[in-house]
C-alpha cells in the first residue's frame, strides 16, 4: 500500500509541472479537493521518520509533531499537529511559523514568496531556509508570518519532532492534516485572514 507522501509525490511528478509554481499550486488545489478519506496522522508522522529519519532542529527548516499545549480551557483555539517552519531555538521552548494558521491560497502565496530565502538553489537533506523574525518583521512581502508565529513549550511535544524534507515540503504543506481544538477551521481562518488584511 502506498504511503501518503508517496501517493501525493507519484501523482505530481506524473503530471510534469515545475514544484513550487503557480501551476503546481493550482494542482495541488484540485488534488486536495478530490480527497475524501481523512488523512492518518499518525501514518504521515511515521512515513516521514521512516524516510528521512530524524535530524538535530535546524532553523529554517520543516517539521511536524503533536502538541498539547498548557492552559487549553484557556486557549481560543489550537494545533494539535503543528507544521511548522522553525524560526527560533531555545533551551525550553522554540518558535515556528504554523503554516496551518493560514488559508490554503494565503498559505501558498507565502510558501512561493519565502523559498527565495533557501540557502541553496537545490532541494535536499542540506536546503533550509534563511529566516528570523526580525528578518521577516521587515518586510512587507512576509507579513502573512505574524498571524501564524507561534511558541512551543518543549516539555509539551507528545514523540518526536520529525524534519520533513526540502523535497516533501510543498506536499505537506497542502496536505489537510491540522487536529484543530476549541474551533473550527472556518472560523480560524476567517479570523487569521481578516488580521493579514489588516497588515496591508
Amino acid at each position: 500500500m502506498k504511503g501518503i507522501l508517496e501517493e501525493f509525490r507519484q501523482a505530481f511528478e506524473d503530471t510534469g509541472l515545475k514544484p513550487r509554481s503557480q501551476e503546481s499550486n493550482a494542482w495541488f488545489e484540485e488534488k486536495i479537493e478530490e480527497i475524501r478519506r481523512p488523512i492518518d496522522r499518525k501514518l504521515l508522522k511515521a512515513e516521514v521518520e521512516r524516510e528521512r529519519g530524524i535530524l538535530t532542529p535546524h532553523i529554517g527548516r520543516m517539521y511536524l509533531f503533536n502538541y498539547y499545549p498548557k492552559g487549553v480551557l484557556t486557549l481560543p483555539y489550537f494545533d494539535m499537529f503543528p507544521v511548522i517552519f522553525m524560526v527560533s531555538i531555545k533551551k525550553e521552548y522554540f518558535q515556528g511559523i504554523n503554516l496551518h494558521y493560514l488559508p490554503l491560497d494565503i498559505r501558498r502565496e507565502f510558501f512561493t514568496t519565502v523559498m527565495e530565502r533557501t540557502n541553496i538553489k537545490e532541494f535536499n537533506r542540506q536546503t533550509y531556509l534563511r529566516i528570523d523574525y526580525d528578518f521577516l518583521n521587515s518586510f512587507r512581502k512576509y507579513r502573512a508570518f505574524k498571524p501564524c508565529f507561534k511558541n512551543y513549550a518543549a516539555d509539551r511535544v507528545r514523540g518526536r519532532v520529525i524534519n520533513v524534507p526540502s523535497p516533501e515540503w510543498e506536499l505537506v504543506m497542502n496536505l489537510p492534516v491540522a487536529h484543530w481544538r476549541r474551533s473550527s477551521e472556518t472560523k480560524i481562518h476567517a479570523e487569521t485572514r481578516k488580521r493579514y488584511r489588516n497588515t496591508i
